[in-house]
């Protein structure tokens, strides 16, 4: 017998059909074709958020037909985790949207437990209340009011997604554009990270100019996120002696909502990446709230 014939295993043969190229991945909520479910970003957001503690700044200013400014707001809220309280400072300047005479200036501070409420009017008077056990429930109302109002008014149809690298972090810009009989022309501008946290909003309502108020623009940014945040008791609280008895408001507009206001940005104090800058020149969004929720950035406790 001969030597034993070597197996052969022949090359593979080259094809000319290109590798297929991997599928993009998008924040939850988000496609190649735009906002794909505003629901499914806004759940995704305040999951995201949970918990956990956060700054939130809001600026808010509207303008007249004829382009001078109307009236601004300004709101720092400072969340800690669940169940460890909060504070929260609304400013405004100028008229509001609301007959009533407004607060100029509203603290809400919490404990956790309680919550209690210093309003300022333009006079000079300051109402004083508490409420108790209401701090879960004003907490989860700020959650929420963290992600834009009206983004349920948007869709793949009228809105588009840029995707960026920043920093090593992957970054989601949204912008979009819509119309409605009862709020006019709304714009957005958003800045999403990886995860689906709307990290920065933006949004102009445009009314009719035969309105007192023709544009009404408000940007938000959080950050601090799952930081150290606790919030210092003010000392103004020590005046509400009694959490079960509100201090009978002293102005005679009766009871005021505290206005909403917006943020200016904050420093990021946990190390993790701050949210790319957003262009000025852009319209935000606005989805399906009326003229005077605007100003509530929480069902904030009512004097009386």
């Amino acid at each position: 017998g001969g030597e034993p014939t070597p197996t052969v295993t022949p090359m593979a043969v080259p094809t000319d059909e290109p590798a297929p190229m991997p599928v993009p991945e998008f924040a939850p909520g988000l496609s190649e074709r735009g906002l794909a479910s505003p629901e499914t970003l806004a759940r995704t957001h305040r999951s995201v958020l949970g918990g956990t503690s956060f700054v939130m700044h809001t600026n808010t200013t509207r303008l007249a037909a004829n382009g001078s400014t109307r009236s601004t707001s300004t709101t720092l809220v400072r969340t800690a985790s669940a169940g460890r309280g909060f504070l929260y400072i609304t400013e405004q300047n100028g008229s509001g949207p609301s007959p009533r005479a407004p607060a100029v200036r509203v603290e809400g501070w919490s404990d956790g437990n309680d919550v209690f409420v210093k309003q300022t009017y333009a006079n000079g008077t300051v109402s004083r209340s508490s409420r108790p056990n209401t701090a879960e429930q004003v907490r989860y109302s700020i959650q929420r009011g963290t992600a834009p109002y009206f983004i349920g008014s948007f869709g793949p149809a009228n809105t588009t997604v840029e995707r960026f690298r920043q920093n090593g972090s992957t970054w989601y810009r949204v912008a979009g554009t819509t119309r409605s009989e009862l709020f006019g022309n709304v714009s957005l501008r958003m800045t999403v990270d990886s995860r689906g946290l709307i990290r920065r909003h933006r949004t102009t309502r445009e009314e009719s100019p035969a309105k007192n108020r023709s544009r009404t623009v408000s940007a938000t940014r959080l950050s601090a996120i799952d930081g150290v945040v606790v919030p210092d008791r003010p000392a103004w609280v020590d005046n509400v002696t009694d959490p079960r008895a509100a201090t009978p408001n002293p102005t005679t507009s009766g009871s005021t909502r505290a206005p909403n206001a917006t943020t200016t940005p904050t420093t990021n104090r946990t190390g993790t990446a701050d949210p790319p800058a957003t262009e000025s020149a852009q319209r935000p969004t606005a989805a399906n709230r009326t003229a005077a929720e605007s100003w509530v950035v929480a069902p904030m406790p009512v004097t009386s």
